[in-house]
């Protein structure tokens, strides 16, 4: 399993044995036998601790920049999208401002979309998923019990397999034919998710036309490359696309976060106003 070093745990007491026969064979070289496998057991240990705690660097630190890149990619991800579609959060804030209607259809699709949006995100633990759905089908052998014992954090096919690998109570199993299973049954997850996922985000997309909120600018923007690089030439437009790159930037589970507690501060904001209307 990953993170896990050699360890000599399994192997002092094979030499333990050993010396015992040779001891029993030269009973004089007692004390010297039992001093060279004291020695040997600590130098054995000190060797495990010096490269657990190597590997748990070299670990970290490629956690760390892993990390790194991930945000570099995204942020040019995020640049590459809105820049190209001139993508001004800061009209978008002037429609939501100037519009009830704009806002209230914000409102009244809140609840679905945070629904929907949760039910995306959730595609997340496909590996465990597949690991559950391959114990329901094992629940009469071994195998089952084995896999029923899988992490709920398993995200990608790979630490899905890891997991069942490097899992002590699979050695008795036929992993070989468990991680074909495993193969073939998170890719058709995988493929599964994602078409449906696809269904997913269109649906939150046709709620969002129908807020008649407009994301992008004119059509007329894109009709030639001039026209394109004139709009920003626009009061505060390059602004407000700038500031759409470090809001994309900041990632899905960011937003989705910050839309599930502003959805919740609706029925605390309609009492309010319930009150306010009452006293006048």
């Amino acid at each position: 399993m990953l993170g896990r070093v050699p360890s000599t745990k399994g192997d002092l007491p094979k030499a333990q044995e050993i010396a015992a026969q040779l001891t029993m064979q030269f009973p004089e070289l007692n004390q010297a036998i039992q001093e060279a496998v004291s020695k040997m057991a600590g130098t054995a240990s000190k060797l495990e601790s010096e490269v657990d705690a190597w590997f748990s660097t070299v670990m970290d630190r490629a956690s760390e920049i892993f990390a790194a890149q991930s945000r570099v990619i995204t942020f040019v991800f995020a640049a590459i999208v809105a820049i190209t579609l001139q993508i001004d959060s800061g009209a978008i804030l002037k429609q939501v401002w100037n519009s009830a209607d704009v806002r209230a259809n914000l409102v009244r699709i809140a609840d679905s979309t945070v629904a929907e949006a949760d039910h995306v995100l959730d595609r997340d633990k496909r590996a465990s998923k597949t690991l559950k759905a391959m114990a329901d089908t094992h629940r009469a052998d071994p195998a089952g019990v084995v896999l029923s014992k899988a992490p709920e954090n398993l995200t990608r096919c790979a630490e899905g397999r890891s997991w069942l690998t490097d899992d002590p109570s699979a050695k008795n199993l036929n992993i070989a034919a468990l991680e074909d299973e495993f193969d073939n049954a998170c890719d058709k997850q995988t493929q599964m998710l994602l078409a449906d996922t696809g269904k997913q985000v269109q649906a939150i997309r046709s709620r969002l036309d129908e807020t008649e909120l407009r994301f992008l600018p004119k059509k007329a923007v894109f009709g030639s490359f001039r026209a394109w690089f004139d709009a920003y030439g626009e009061n505060g437009h390059l602004l407000g696309t700038l500031a759409t790159v470090l809001f994309l930037s900041l990632g899905a589970p960011f937003w989705y976060n910050t839309l599930t507690q502003l959805a919740s501060l609706k029925p605390a904001i309609a009492r309010q106003i319930d009150k306010e209307e009452a006293h006048t």
